[in-house]
């Protein structure tokens, strides 16, 4: 017989559930035309993307403008002649929590 919180429902994992619903809808709007989460498209896969960037507020800051990290960075550089010099359209609108909600769908995405 199951126990009645065998749903898997607490507040803790509701939150992670509307986190990552979140993210999708982030993902589609802003990402979807050029990465998917788990291969490679125009754009690199973006599952795990945390990783590869030796820190965090540089992956932002690629994200809110790729061009100015590209000058700067040896890594966003290698990427972007990477993929053939493919421009990446600037988001500077996005807030950082937002980011990491992108992130967290694609990290869970399949």
């Amino acid at each position: 017989m199951a126990a009645c919180n065998d749903n898997n429902t607490s507040p803790e994992n509701a939150k992670d559930i509307n986190t990552i619903v979140s993210g999708e809808q982030l993902f589609k709007i802003n990402c979807a035309q050029c990465h998917h989460p788990a291969r490679d498209l125009t754009g690199p896969a973006l599952k795990d993307v945390r990783s590869r960037w030796k820190n965090k507020e540089l992956l932002y800051a690629f994200i809110y403008n790729p061009q100015d990290v590209i000058v700067k960075d040896p890594y966003a550089k290698e990427l972007f002649n990477k993929w053939k010099q493919a421009y990446m359209q600037p988001y500077p609108n996005l807030s950082k929590e937002e980011i990491d909600r992108i992130f967290d769908y694609c990290d869970n995405a399949k």
